[in-house]
């Protein structure tokens, strides 16, 4: 026991270093939406990426504030999350990355009626019948909101069903903020609008 301690103590002093590393840096200037409650910590390893995930209403529409289940991918990589790194080992967790932006486009929902779900931070169990899959419990919102879809899907027909999805500032703020932190880890730029021509923060938030 005596051999091993050094050895022990060398590795947790290479995770608290390590642990300060993937802290992301502060937020750009105007600082991240509340929604993201001033976390937007980048970490490696498996996660739920709800960015273009469906959440089926079998019963009929949601009303806001209520949860929602959503059909996520279950990813291992890098992500941004409200959570530290420790506990997204040990719990499966929505969080962001835009690994999906090539081949998709982003529609926008302008009606404040517009019903969608907000995953970044939920609780997400895997499919026992998939291990790539995750279902995670999205509250929903009403509101103006910003869709990912596959870019020869480009109609405003995909505001009529509940997704996971994003505010425009939501939207904005993960895409800039995950580009400009994890491009050195091949985070790819944002996604076009369907619209117009790609820009920063054009891609769907973490839904």
């Amino acid at each position: 026991m005596r051999k091993l301690l050094p050895c022990g103590l060398a590795l947790a002093c290479l995770v608290a270093v390590t642990a300060v590393a993937l802290a992301a840096p502060p937020p750009p200037s105007g600082g991240a939406p509340p929604t993201f409650g001033g976390h937007a910590v980048f970490c490696p390893g498996k996660y739920a990426l709800c960015i273009k995930a469906y959440c089926p209403t079998p019963n009929g529409p949601p009303t806001a504030g209520q949860k929602i289940n959503c059909e996520c991918d279950i990813i291992d990589g890098w992500s941004m999350g409200p959570d530290p790194c420790s506990d997204r080992l040990k719990n499966l967790i929505s969080t962001y990355s835009n690994l999906y932006n090539p081949g998709h486009k982003t529609v926008s929902c302008p009606s404040t009626t517009t019903l969608w779900a907000w995953c970044y931070g939920a609780p997400c169990t895997p499919d026992p019948n998939n291990p790539q899959k995750a279902v995670c419990s999205c509250p929903v919102v009403q509101s103006a909101a910003v869709i990912l879809v596959p870019e020869n899907e480009c109609t405003t027909a995909a505001c009529n069903k509940v997704w996971s999805a994003a505010t425009p500032g939501e939207s904005k703020f993960a895409n800039d903020y995950f580009f400009k932190v994890g491009k050195e880890k091949g985070a790819n730029p944002p996604a076009a609008s369907c619209s117009g021509p790609a820009t920063q923060g054009g891609a769907g938030g973490e839904r």
